[in-house]
C-alpha cells in the first residue's frame, strides 16, 4: 500500500488512496467514472503494454480452445468410422 511522507503537514503512513478518495467525493459521478476509466486504461502510461498483453493471451487461449474443439471432434468422427467399419466385417 502507498503512504504519504509527510506532504501537506500529514503525517507518516497516511494511506494514499484515502486522500484520493476524499479528493474525488466531490465531483459528479459521472466525471469521476471517466475519469478513472481513463486513468484505468492508461494504466499509469503502461496501458498500450499491459492490454496487448492481455489480447495477446486473450488470443491464445482462444486458438487453444478452438484447437482443442477441433481435435476432439476428429477423435470423435475416427471412433465412429472404425465403429462403422468394424460393425460391417
Amino acid at each position: 500500500m502507498e503512504t504519504a511522507l509527510r506532504v501537506h503537514g500529514r503525517s507518516e503512513g497516511f494511506p494514499v488512496w484515502r486522500e484520493r478518495c476524499a479528493e474525488f467525493s466531490c465531483r459528479k459521478t459521472s466525471l469521476l467514472s471517466i475519469m478513472n476509466l481513463r486513468e484505468f486504461l492508461a494504466m499509469g502510461g503502461y496501458g498500450l503494454y499491459v492490454w496487448t498483453s492481455y489480447g495477446l493471451v486473450f488470443v491464445v487461449l482462444a486458438l487453444n480452445w478452438v484447437a482443442t474443439l477441433r481435435r476432439h471432434r476428429e477423435l470423435v468422427r475416427g471412433i465412429r468410422r472404425q465403429r462403422k467399419q468394424e460393425s460391417r466385417s
